[in-house]
This record gives structure tokens, C-alpha cells and sequence, in this order.
């Protein structure tokens, strides 16, 4: 996993044609100053196909195709305001949850991390540099770093979990865990990626929603709202998603808009566009 791959294949994507979907491949090599032949070799060695292939994921009707299949996935009987059951995500995940704004966490201070130790650090990734953050075996925290960010992502790591110990983790001790996180084929996985989840109950229901939305899937975020039986709370619904603190295991990436448009990102739109890609290629 080398960032500086992941940097030429972010600025190939933003070369994308937006208004009609199609590549404009001779713009994609000339910007890039890669042949068609170089880009293709880049692109199967990090997504594992050929550059047309993987814009295959991004074809209109296959947005539409996918967002339909979600929605009969979805609508299929389930108590009210539950997620289905059953889903595949991309790794075996168990959640250990913290609720924020109860009486009793707010006594113990655990919901913002008073006894925690959590050691982080900057890692390589198949989407560039990531911020990881382990407390014991547990993720707490992952998110994308942009040359110039890590300050600033290392404060808000920093606000979610303001009690807790933070130390850096100058090792790289935790290289193993990010190659299970990025595993291109997570079913393989023995054991499952533990990961700790601090929010309130309403964004802890979301996210726990997350991740049924199987592997290589899409959902809307009015399809997700309604998925968890609240069809007037698709704005709400939408916040909680964009304030995911475990980006990718929690897969928020998984969310688009109705209109099958792939819109804003926490961590950039060019990633999230890759991400649905890099899994479609390996669904």
C-alpha cells in the first residue's frame, strides 16, 4: 500500500468528465503523462482491473441498478426502525458501544474516553495516509490524511475522545491491523476487527445501520432513513453519517444521494469514488 499510488489514481478520477459519467481518456493521459498502457498497469495492480473496468462501478445505470437492489434488500420486512439482519459487510466487525449524554456514562466520564489509553498513528493505505487509532486491540478512530492535515486531524481525534491518553505511536505497531482493514478480500479474515464506537444513540443506531450495506453495495440516504423506520429524518440521518469517526469499517462511503449523484465526503469525494470503486472490483 503506497499513497503516492493511491495519489496518481486520485488525480486520474478527478479528471472524470462529471457531467455525462464517461472517461475522457485521452485527457486522463494527458494530464496524468501516462500512456494508456501505464495507466491501465496502475490501475491493475491497485484495483486488480483494467482503468475501463473499474469505471464500469460509475455507469449510470449501474448506480441506478445498485440503488434498486438496496432498496429491495432494505424493504424487506423487519421491525420498525431496525436494520436487516444478515447482511454481509466488508469484514467480520464486533462493536463495543459507548452512548454519549446518559447519566451514567456521564458520571463515569466514559463517553468521552476517561480511562482509555489509545495509541495512534500515520499508516499507508490503499486510499492514501490514515489516521488509526487502537485502545487495547480496538479501533477507535480511522480517518484519511491529506499532505499538511495531520494536525488537524490529530485535534479532532483529540475532541472525540478528550479524556483519554493519547500516545503516538512511533513503531508503527499496527501495521498487521491495517492489513486486515484493507484486506482486498476481507471474508478471508480469521478473526474479527473489534472496534469501539463512542456517539449518541440515535448516531450509534446509524452507524451500527452502516454496517449491514453489504460489500460493493450503494444505499441513498433517504433509503437508509427509512431502513431504520425514520422516513422524515433523512437530514438527521445524513449528519450522523457524516460524523462516522471509523471511516471504511463503518462504511459511510456506502451512502449516496438518491439521484445516484456522488456527492461530498468527509475525506473528499475523489476518495469516496474510489472506494465504491476499489470494492466493485472486488465484489
Amino acid at each position: 500500500m503506497n499513497p503516492s499510488e493511491y495519489q496518481a489514481i486520485a488525480m486520474i478520477l478527478d479528471t472524470l468528465d462529471q457531467d455525462n459519467g464517461k472517461p475522457l481518456e485521452a485527457t486522463i493521459a494527458h494530464k496524468s503523462g501516462l500512456s494508456p498502457a501505464a495507466i491501465d498497469l496502475l490501475f491493475m495492480g491497485w484495483a486488480g482491473v483494467e482503468l475501463r473496468h473499474f469505471l464500469h462501478a460509475f455507469n449510470r445505470g449501474q448506480i441506478r441498478r445498485k440503488l434498486a437492489e438496496s432498496a429491495e434488500l432494505f424493504g424487506r420486512a423487519n421491525p420498525p426502525g431496525q436494520p436487516p439482519a444478515g447482511r454481509s459487510h466488508a469484514c467480520n466487525i464486533s462493536c463495543s458501544l459507548i452512548q454519549r449524554h446518559s447519566a451514567l456514562a456521564s458520571r463515569q466520564g466514559r463517553h468521552q474516553g476517561a480511562g482509555l489509553t489509545i495509541s495512534h498513528g500515520l499508516y499507508p493505505s490503499p486510499f492514501g495516509t490514515c489516521l488509526l487509532a487502537v485502545s487495547g486491540e480496538q479501533v477507535c478512530h480511522l480517518s484519511f490524511v491529506d499532505a499538511g492535515q495531520e494536525q488537524p486531524c490529530l485535534a479532532k481525534l483529540r475532541k472525540h475522545w478528550p479524556q483519554a491518553t493519547l500516545m503516538a505511536d512511533d513503531t508503527m505497531s499496527h501495521l498487521e491491523k491495517i492489513r486486515q482493514i484493507f484486506a482486498p478480500d476481507p471474508h478471508a479474515l480469521q478473526q474479527p476487527l473489534s472496534v469501539l464506537l463512542s456517539g449518541t444513540s440515535f448516531q450509534l443506531q446509524v452507524w451500527l445501520a452502516l454496517l449491514t450495506i453489504p460489500w460493493g453495495s450503494i444505499i441513498s440516504y433517504q433509503g437508509l432513513a427509512e431502513s431504520l423506520g425514520r422516513p422524515a429524518a433523512t437530514r438527521a440521518v445524513a449528519n450522523a453519517v457524516a460524523a462516522n469517526p471509523v471511516s471504511w469499517l463503518i462504511p459511510c462511503h456506502r451512502v449516496i444521494r438518491k439521484t445516484g449523484e456522488i456527492h461530498n465526503y468527509r475525506w473528499g469525494r475523489t476518495r469516496k469514488m474510489a472506494m465504491l470503486g476499489w470494492e466493485a472490483c472486488r465484489t
